[in-house]
């Protein structure tokens, strides 16, 4: 339960999105390996990364082809998870959870390929 209701306004662009999470948690002989985790398809919104969103950055750091994914619940995502949404690759950057004040989560998401 959240504070407010702020998590109604994006309930209309809310769709079906196939995810698929690689994992790369298992320390396996000193080297880290990547899991596939089973494909899981969430009620999410995924959009352009606002430029107000941006302003929370360091300049620079966010692209036309990055995005950012609206959840009302908690998707098991972790930083620099590998995520494929819409057939595209991203990396998820940073997490804002907004659970309490506004019943969402924010995913930030670079497109993969430009990432250090």
């Amino acid at each position: 339960m959240s504070v407010t209701s702020v998590h109604n306004s994006i309930d209309f662009l809310t769709r079906d999105i196939v995810l698929k999470i690689k994992v790369t948690k298992s320390l396996v002989r000193g080297e880290y390996v990547t899991t596939d985790n089973p494909d899981q398809t969430v009620q999410a919104a995924l959009l352009p990364t606002s430029r107000a969103d941006q302003r929370l950055f360091p300049e620079g750091t966010f692209t036309l082809q990055d995005r950012t994914l609206y959840s009302a619940s908690d998707l098991g995502m972790d930083q620099d998870d590998i995520v494929e949404a819409d057939g595209k690759t991203f990396k998820v950057f940073a997490i804002m959870d907004r659970l309490f004040e506004g019943g969402f989560i924010k995913y930030f998401l670079k497109k993969d390929g430009r990432i250090e």
